[in-house]
């Protein structure tokens, strides 16, 4: 019983600990995604008033950070692109950050890349002369982002393994430990220890109680078997007339002094054989019958 509860705790407290740990570290990469969202957001709105005064590509990547910088117009062709030949790029008309994006607000989406093959975050803001301003963050997968925390993740499950050892161990103790105590009264018979003693769990305590008042039973039947047998002892010890009790074997399981003094026998007659005491056939064939 205690290695069970011990190793299921453990299982529990692993995984309890696990599961926090990775729903804690796929939270962060979602904050992380919001701040840079954020941040962002905000540096296509200054890119953008730079763009107001001066469309340069090349400025404007600058602006951006160096990011990717893309100018489309309103029927989705590609006007200048700081990273890739505008000539030699297709139509963006069905792109989600062309169709989506406003004047009022920044667009962000995250996909992949046609051109460049890797997963960006896309900013996009349609500006006075209908041209969209469109910005490209590099943006790891979420698949990633868990890799480059599974040195940490891998830290902490060590540690969640060695916290749920500790737990176990010490839950288990608490658990246990009554029972013990329980288990060592009984086997000792110090049964008045079982009524003082008081554990931490009102459950325990309710089955010593169950167990003292079982015991308690026990011993009050017994001392009334006692006085039973005593007055049966003392009947069959002062009857005139000779009384046997046998089993199926012929052993006696009993006897009073009268059947002593009948068959001149000072021995111990319990658990000899009839057969051997008595040799009158008359008297064996009355018991076979009787048994019989």
């Amino acid at each position: 019983m205690k290695k069970a509860i011990y190793y299921r705790l453990i299982a529990l407290t692993f995984i309890a600990i696990s599961t926090y740990g990775l729903i804690s570290g796929t939270i962060a990469t979602v904050n992380n995604q919001n701040q840079i969202k954020s941040w962002l957001t905000n540096l296509t709105l200054s890119t953008a008033e730079l763009y107001r005064h001066n469309s340069n590509i090349t400025l404007l990547s600058q602006a951006a950070g160096n990011n990717r910088v893309t100018i489309i117009d309103p029927e989705g062709k590609v006007l200048a692109d700081s990273t890739v030949d505008h000539e030699l790029m297709e139509n963006r008309g069905d792109r989600e950050e062309f169709r989506y994006a406003t004047r009022d607000s920044v667009f962000i989406s995250i996909r992949t890349s046609y051109t460049l093959g890797d997963q960006f975050m896309y900013a996009s803001i349609l500006m006075e002369d209908d041209n969209i301003l469109r910005i490209a963050y590099s943006y790891p997968r979420l698949l990633h982002n868990l890799i480059v925390q599974l040195p940490a993740m891998l830290i902490a499950t060590f540690v969640a393994f060695i916290l749920s050892l500790f737990f176990a161990s010490r839950f288990t103790k608490t658990v246990t430990n009554p029972l013990e105590i329980v288990m060592t009264a009984l086997a000792e018979r110090e049964y008045k220890q079982l009524r003082n003693y008081q554990s931490p769990y009102e459950e325990v305590d309710e089955i010593m109680q169950s167990i003292d008042s079982l015991l308690q039973q026990i011993s009050d039947s017994r001392q009334s078997l006692l006085i039973e047998r005593g007055k049966i002892n003392h009947i069959l010890s002062n009857m005139a007339e000779g009384f046997v009790l046998i089993d199926h074997d012929e052993n006696i399981l009993l006897c009073n002094n009268s059947v002593k003094n009948f068959f001149a026998c000072k021995d111990e007659l319990i658990a000899q054989s009839l057969i051997t005491i008595v040799n009158d056939k008359s008297i064996n064939i009355v018991v076979e019958k009787a048994l019989g």
